[in-house]
């Protein structure tokens, strides 16, 4: 995918000095209510292992955001399918209220688009600064 493999040079040029990237905000690949996650979650960490190889995105300076979590014994968000093609997901049954305590608790098992990047940052000893349908890291 063009998301994880920049295009061929005659299409993409990489700007003439690159900087640092604060905010890597993945959300490219949608998980489908009622499936796996695997190949959304694959594909995300994919995407950070691009950023990461690419020198642009550094240990202590880049803040990682992935879109379209939910928390792995509830399974009230739907994953990031929402309908009408806007991508923005939706809590089930209107449980936003029932969400929310997601975004205060580091213990809570991902799933969705970011939980092989939870894995890896994890891993890496990155901390979870936010936790709820998005979720950001800083190493």
């Amino acid at each position: 995918s063009g998301s994880v493999i920049p295009p061929s040079s005659q299409l993409w040029t990489p700007p003439p000095e690159p900087s640092l990237v604060d905010l890597l905000y993945l959300d490219s690949y949608n998980v489908k209510s009622g499936t796996s996650d695997v190949g959304s979650s694959e594909h995300h960490l994919k995407e950070l292992a691009a950023a990461l190889g690419s020198g642009l995105v550094t240990r202590g300076h880049t803040l990682v955001v992935v879109d379209d979590n939910f928390d792995a014994d509830k399974h009230e968000f739907d994953g990031g399918d929402g309908g009408g093609g806007n991508n923005a997901g939706e809590v089930r049954d209107g449980a936003l209220s029932e969400a929310v305590p997601l975004c205060y608790n580091p213990d809570t098992k991902i799933e969705g688009k970011g939980r092989l990047v939870n894995d890896f940052m994890t891993e890496a000893g990155c901390d979870r600064l936010f936790y709820g349908l998005e979720c950001g890291w800083l190493c």
